[in-house]
């Protein structure tokens, strides 16, 4: 019998004219007491995200989200995280992230309570783990990972990044606001008070021990 040879299937145009799957990762967003969050400096070599921070993460395999979570973070930090303790905060959809043009779901938990010291267990893929202010977040750290604690901070259930915006022209232009007349200036009180916040970041190096 003869057999007609499989054609490769072009990747789906945008504006929903055609399905393209969509991949799905989990990240951890750890966060003290004093309010740092546990983010790991990725090895050069590594697929995705090379010389920069990074929530802890991993791709969904055969199992479940929390499942996920629950064995990356024992795999990559050696914590134990019990699937109850674990509560979605955020949720990021991607678009050429890492310039493939591979559209990606990020599922960001928060973890009530756990047990562990961050540990580099997958030299590899991280070389040290570190706890940051959200307010001053280290550099360079992946964008959707900024944009991911920012909104968590802000209450923000949802963030998008990479998608071309149809807000514009689906609105149209819009109307020139009325004018009412000047606005009268705002009384300045003097110079506003700054703190300096010079605290230092704690960081766990490839031995596991806290700097």
């Amino acid at each position: 019998m003869n057999r007609v040879p499989r054609t490769q299937t072009p990747a789906a145009p945008l504006g929903g004219s055609g399905a393209r799957l969509n991949v799905l990762g989990v990240h951890l967003c750890l966060q003290r007491e004093d309010g740092r969050i546990l983010l790991g400096l990725r090895h050069p070599d590594a697929a995705f995200g090379g010389r920069t921070w990074h929530f802890l993460a991993g791709h969904c395999e055969m199992e479940g989200a929390l499942a996920c979570l629950v064995r990356e973070a024992e795999e990559e930090a050696g914590l134990t995280i019990a699937p109850e303790d674990a509560e979605l905060v955020h949720t990021v959809h991607t678009l050429d992230e890492d310039g493939d043009g591979q559209p990606r779901i990020g599922l960001v938990f928060r973890a009530r309570r756990w047990s562990g010291t961050p540990e580099v267990r997958e030299p590899d893929k991280c070389l040290e783990w570190g706890w940051f202010d959200p307010a001053q977040l280290p550099e360079p750290i992946v964008p959707y990972t900024r944009a991911a604690i920012e909104a968590i901070e802000a209450g923000r259930p949802y963030t998008e990044l990479g998608w071309p915006s149809t807000t514009a022209e689906s609105e149209g232009p819009s109307e020139p606001a009325e004018r009412t007349g000047p606005t009268e200036p705002t009384e300045r009180t003097g110079p506003t008070d700054r703190t300096d916040r010079t605290d230092r970041t704690d960081r766990t190096d490839r031995t596991g021990t806290v700097r």
